[in-house]
């Protein structure tokens, strides 16, 4: 990575940081222990134990392994959008920074706007003096969710990849974890669906709860940061999928016929055939009495009955070949199924 690179990387993870911690703690929602005159710090203040950066408590009365689940799942909003983020800022694509943009925006709104507006102080056991209402991790983790979800299901197909079929199990784990990159947009069957599910759902649905074990936040508070989370996630990907019908439907860079870029469209219509990895499973026309195929064959032999032609291309053939309704094709695999 260029050194060009590197700065563009440690700003733009400074500033997600920067409107990660949320900086701006009104005097409407300090705690009743927090005295501003003091020459202690709030750290020092708290009786609950000691408020950590991004304002997760580490609780010193807490027993070891439930305070190691909180803290863990209270960074887990931090550590993925931050990786994302510099996977993003690497491949300087469109789909992976709006993907990253979109948690960006929506955490800056949330920290700087709706907080300071609702002024809502977090409950009794927490160390932060910050406000609280919405929960901004469970507003980050459930959009980041959603947004993947919607996204995988719009590239999900009904049949097995015919090379997927006899992978070994390291394979198909490796598989998945392909799929977890934003740069990723093969089509996926509904086993890596459900995998995907799974693994993105451990990673990332607790983290709302531990916000509440941990006395970080009320019910209420991480109840609406997981409702706007869901909006935010809907809202980025119809953006998403508004682009990639408009002007990302082809492929473009920016500035144009250079080898170094600072923008490339990596947005892959939906159910196109000619995304950047892989195409969406698709078959191939089989005939039938009810299809466009079928109507084809009808009109090219009348014109060839009107200008005196064979009806075929064999001469000596008098009825029409057809694919047999037990072969679909999959790729550039020919699969037989038994009838």
């Amino acid at each position: 990575m260029s050194l060009n690179q590197q700065r563009l990387s440690l700003l733009v993870l400074a500033s997600m940081v920067a409107c990660s911690v949320g900086l701006s703690a009104p005097e409407e929602c300090w705690p009743d222990w927090y005295d501003d005159s003091s020459e202690l710090s709030a750290n020092d203040q708290c009786p609950y134990g000691v408020s950590l950066p991004g304002s997760v408590t580490w609780h010193t009365d807490m027993h070891p392994i439930e305070r190691l689940f909180n803290v863990l799942y209270g960074y887990m909003s931090f550590a993925i959008p931050l990786l994302a983020g510099v996977l993003a800022v690497i491949s300087r694509g469109t789909r992976e920074v709006l993907f990253v943009g979109s948690i960006g925006i929506a955490v800056t709104l949330n920290e700087y706007c709706l907080k300071n507006i609702i002024l809502e102080p977090k409950p009794l056991g927490a160390c932060a003096i910050t406000c609280g209402m919405p929960s901004g991790h469970a507003c980050t983790t459930i959009q980041y969710f959603v947004l993947l979800m919607i996204d995988y299901a719009f590239r999900l197909t009904k049949v097995s990849h015919e090379g997927q079929v006899s992978l070994r199990r390291p394979d198909r784990i490796k598989r998945v974890l392909r799929l977890m990159s934003n740069s990723n947009t093969d089509a996926i069957t509904m086993n890596e669906f459900v995998a995907l599910f799974f693994v993105w759902g451990l990673l990332l649905l607790p983290t709302p709860f531990s916000r509440v074990t941990n006395s970080d936040h009320t019910v209420k508070q991480v109840l609406v940061g997981s409702a706007l989370g869901l909006a935010c996630g809907v809202f980025t990907y119809a953006l998403h999928y508004t682009l990639a019908r408009t002007i990302c439907r082809n492929s473009w860079q920016w500035p144009r016929e250079t080898t170094w870029f600072l923008m490339k469209n990596t947005i892959v219509p939906v159910g196109s055939q000619g995304g950047a990895q892989s195409a969406p499973t698709k078959f191939l026309d089989v005939e039938s009495p009810a299809s466009d195929s079928g109507a084809e064959a009808t009109s090219a032999e009348e014109k060839a009955s009107r200008e005196g032609l064979p009806k075929y291309a064999d001469d000596g053939i008098s009825t029409k070949s057809t694919v047999s309704l037990s072969q679909v094709v999959v790729g550039n695999a020919m699969i037989q199924v038994e009838e």
